[in-house]
């Protein structure tokens, strides 16, 4: 990995909500003291039924098991990462890869991301850089959220940016200067879950949630979650989602609409309430597949003054390799990539590590 000004790295990310495989050919080039970016080509593998079991349920299996499935999980996507890159022709440098999160508890100081970075290394040839959490966690932090520094360097012209994932999280420079992030509230996870109940993976454009009612109950539940109640870094995993979410959502007596809209009103005013405390008037970026859903942006921007910007479809379905890519380039630059004023680590560092083929 020879240190120079161009590269194209190959972004892989899997997320929560379980959509699949996003894989990104990025490049990168660096003008003055800054990078800038653009997305080459773009693949999303879709799971199967049966790999979305599989990966819903290893939190409970053996630990032989979730071995054998780490290094089987990392085969698999080197697989699809050779044939994406023959496909389009493509000679990487190297791939940067942030796996699915099985485990992830900063409070032991552990995090676990399925997919052996040596395994997809030597399935495609390519060197291979991942496992970024760890190094943060074991300085006391809570190795996430990662996207901030990226949010920060690529994306310099918006003032807060935020990502509407299974989870959403949001970053942005804070009146002292400090760059902070922090994961939000669940977002597409409850969603999908409760389309789900309908035979839909998704609530297309908040359809379903638009039909229903605010049940104050359930939203009372959730406003009273301890997760709300932490003041420092703060991060969250689909496990602590179907522990402590879930279950609220469990009462045959309400209608699944008036479920969806109740949670719909309280995910958008969490994700304003904080755009609105990182200050008035701001220049807010959305991606991530919330930002399809023209309710759930509609929810946002009517409880804030700030203005809200969609980006490009490219930009929305993959930014996260994008900054997953642009970790794994930080970590060749041995530059940090996990900031201590993000996770409340005791220092930053240069998390990942480095597979060479």
């Amino acid at each position: 990995m020879n240190l120079k000004n161009d590269f194209l790295i190959i972004g892989l990310m899997s997320g929560s909500s379980l959509d699949g495989l996003d894989i990104a050919a990025c490049n990168f080039i660096k003008n003055d003291s800054r990078w800038t970016f653009s997305i080459i080509e773009t693949k999303c593998i879709s799971y199967s039924k049966e790999q979305k079991n599989k990966l819903e349920k290893l939190s409970s299996v053996s630990a032989k098991k979730l071995v054998k499935a780490h290094a089987d999980y990392g085969i698999w996507t080197g697989n699809c990462v050779q044939v994406f890159i023959n496909k389009y022709g493509l000679k990487p440098d190297f791939i940067s890869s942030h796996g699915h999160t099985i485990f992830h508890e900063p409070a032991e100081a552990y995090s676990f991301q399925l997919g052996s970075p040596a395994h997809i290394s030597s399935a495609s040839g390519i060197d291979c850089i991942g496992d970024f959490r760890n190094s943060d966690m074991a300085l006391g932090g809570e190795g996430a959220p990662l996207a901030p520094i990226a949010d920060l360097d690529l994306f310099p012209e918006y003032e807060v940016c935020i990502n509407l994932g299974g989870i959403a999280n949001i970053s942005y420079m804070n009146k002292s200067g400090q760059l902070v992030g922090f994961d939000v509230s669940v977002c597409n996870l409850i969603f999908n879950h409760l389309s789900e109940k309908f035979g839909k993976d998704f609530d297309e454009d908040g359809v379903l949630g638009l039909k229903g009612t605010l049940n104050e109950d359930l939203l009372l539940k959730l406003e009273n979650l301890d997760f709300y109640k932490k003041r420092a870094a703060r991060s969250l995993d689909r496990e602590w989602f179907s522990k402590n979410v879930e279950p609220l959502f469990s009462d045959t007596a309400m209608s699944i609409e008036d479920q969806l809209h109740t949670a719909y009103i309280h995910v958008s005013e969490k994700i304003a309430h904080h755009i609105n405390l990182a200050g008035g008037g701001k220049k807010v970026l959305l991606s991530g597949g919330g930002t399809k859903n023209k309710y759930l942006v509609r929810l946002i921007q009517e409880a804030t003054a700030s203005k809200i910007f969609v980006p490009d479809e490219s930009v929305i379905d993959f930014k996260e390799c994008v900054l997953m890519a642009y970790l794994g380039l930080l970590r060749v630059l041995k530059t940090n990539n996990c900031i201590s004023s993000v996770t409340g680590a005791e220092r930053s560092c240069s998390g990942g590590g480095v597979y060479l083929n």
